[in-house]
């Protein structure tokens, strides 16, 4: 069991607002959500595309089906820091996303042309469990999705990164803060 999910199905509506937005956002959501234990987070992700840019090409003429290949953190990462290396596809507005976590290290190598597992085992996360789960077979099994869209679009290279600071809520327990 792996302590991050390795696989999502959700609808994403993104919104790009101006400070008077947010604040009439942050102001509606007074008494309905709260920051998460998740709290602020920067991210940082690094997206591979081919030399003339097809999937980004691809991606802004809107298609039902689109795909991307990042490799994502939470933080600046350290070489043992633990990232994800994310297969994220669009179909009819919903998004799928497959991913594995390993070390920074190892997604480095990885995404350099090392084999996943091999990677995987010359540079472990320092967290045991973290580093087993690097390597169980569903792990296995989802690097194996990226080594298939890695060959169909190959060459890949780093082509940009993203960095943002994201604050994650939940909802409010009816009748306030911790009420149950």
């Amino acid at each position: 069991m792996t302590s991050y999910q390795e696989a999502f199905e959700r609808k994403e509506v993104k919104y790009r607002l101006d400070a008077a937005q947010r604040s009439a956002m942050l102001t509606a959501l007074e008494g309905r959500m709260a920051v998460d234990d998740y709290g602020t987070t920067s991210i940082v992700s690094r997206y591979f595309d081919t030399p003339d840019w097809a999937l980004i090409e691809r991606s802004l003429d809107k298609p039902l089906y689109k795909e991307k290949l990042r490799v994502r953190s939470y933080g600046i990462p350290g070489e043992d820091d633990q990232v994800f290396v994310e297969l994220k596809k669009k179909y009819q507005g919903i998004v799928y996303k497959r991913r594995v976590g390993c070390s920074y290290a190892a997604a480095r190598a990885y995404m350099g042309g090392m084999p996943y597992e091999q990677a995987c085992r010359e540079f472990p996360l320092p967290d045991p469990i973290l580093a087993e789960a690097s390597l169980s077979p569903r792990s296995l099994q989802i690097a194996r999705e990226i080594d298939a869209f890695k060959e169909r679009y190959t060459p890949l290279r780093a082509s940009m990164v993203t960095i943002c600071d994201r604050t994650a809520y939940a909802p409010l327990a009816i009748g306030g803060e911790g009420e149950a």
